[in-house]
């Protein structure tokens, strides 16, 4: 993570259990070694002694700055990286500009780290617009929650490069919501 991102405007203005919470979250993601990693917000409610429902709204707020982003019900939670107003920026010809970071921040969700700089350009060449941004920021948060639920391997996940080429496959795929540490039982135990 870039130092920029604590000297941030948005961080400043943040309460101290916003920002305790989000100490909590780069500690998760450290320990989850930079892959999103399933939120557990009475496991945080627990450690920083918050509410639960205080830890949803910060959650919540969280996401609506754009700090941290979680993906469907499961709750796939990854940070996106604060994005500094110097960066070089790709007009796309309809106003919309893309810079390297908005990249950058999709491919720190992306489940493998390898082949980022292929895909990072071929990414740069066939995005046009914030529509088409927006689907594949939803294709990688599926194919990332995708290969948690899945405990895919890492040699059996697609390289970002590979994953630039056919991200449109993802765009719109509902991931199973269920949460892997509940087992239910539809058997009745006879006594």
């Amino acid at each position: 993570m870039d130092y920029l991102f604590f000297q941030a405007p948005k961080i400043y203005d943040l309460e101290i259990d916003e920002k305790l919470v989000i100490i909590w979250l780069f500690c998760a993601q450290c320990q989850a070694q930079g892959q999103p990693f399933l939120l557990n917000h009475i496991l945080i409610s627990e450690q920083l002694r918050l509410k639960k429902q205080r830890v949803l709204t910060i959650i919540e707020k969280l996401q609506q700055i754009q700090i941290v982003r979680c993906t469907g019900a499961s709750k796939v939670l990854s940070f996106v990286p604060y994005i500094t107003e110097h960066t070089e920026h790709t007009d796309t010809g309809d106003g919309w500009n893309c810079t390297e970071e908005m990249f950058n921040a999709l491919y720190q969700e992306y489940p493998r780290k390898e082949g980022k700089t292929r895909g990072v350009q071929t990414l740069k060449r066939r995005i046009k617009n914030q529509s088409q941004f927006e689907a594949l920021r939803r294709a990688v948060s599926n194919y990332a929650a995708h290969c948690l639920k899945n405990a895919i391997e890492k040699k059996y996940t697609k390289l970002f490069s590979t994953f630039a080429n056919e991200w449109e496959d993802w765009a719109d795929v509902e991931v199973e919501k269920r949460n892997p540490g509940i087992i239910l039982s539809t058997e009745q135990t006879t006594g």
